[in-house]
């Protein structure tokens, strides 16, 4: 029973590391690729120039996950806009370089969209957000849990074959040395050898 707890507690503690880190590599993907569309078109959101803001976005058009990116001036003005999506508004959202998203979040939602900050010479000038569909992320993680789960059942059931072959090995001697003395008890035959 020890032995099962623990296999337990082990494969529920990586199955949630292995979670949150599934989770963190899409949102830091994500980010970042907002910071270097962003740095991209750092120029042309200082100038206002939506020619060269759009030609920046354009790059997204490469990115098969990414269907929707937009750049905002400052004071809320769209500069330029690339693509198209219907986003829930219970769907997930990060802002900035910090946020971070929960399991939960990460297991309903069907999109992600990441707003970060557009920066020229030190000071921000804009914001791009990307919006990205995810219905791979949920697959992943779920096929992390799985394997995890397999993985814990594995080891479960390796650890109780050796736990039992060892208690065979300790306890055969004893039984028969039980035995030999229920023998000698039942028959009172002191000169039996054991």
């Amino acid at each position: 029973a020890a032995l099962l707890a623990s296999f337990l507690v082990t494969s529920a503690v990586s199955t949630w590391t292995d979670l949150r880190r599934q989770a963190s590599l899409e949102t830091n993907r994500l980010t970042q690729t907002a910071n270097v569309i962003g740095s991209v078109a750092a120029d042309s959101v200082a100038t206002r120039d939506p020619g060269g803001a759009f030609r920046a976005l354009r790059a997204m058009n490469q990115m098969p996950d990414i269907s929707y990116a937009r750049i905002t001036t400052p004071d809320g003005r769209l500069l330029a806009e690339t693509g198209a999506g219907a986003r829930l508004l219970s769907d997930a959202s990060v802002e900035g370089e910090a946020g971070a998203l929960s399991l939960w979040t990460v297991l309903t939602t069907g999109s992600i969209q990441a707003s970060t900050p557009v920066v020229h010479q030190g000071g921000e000038v804009g914001t791009i957000t990307v919006f990205a569909r995810t219905p791979e992320l949920r697959e992943r993680v779920l096929a992390s849990v799985w394997t995890s789960l397999a993985g814990a059942v594995v080891a479960v059931i390796a650890g109780l074959l050796v736990a039992i072959r060892m208690a065979r090995g300790i306890s055969a001697p004893i039984v028969s040395l039980a035995q030999l003395m229920r023998g000698v008890h039942e028959t009172n035959d002191y000169a039996t050898k054991v």
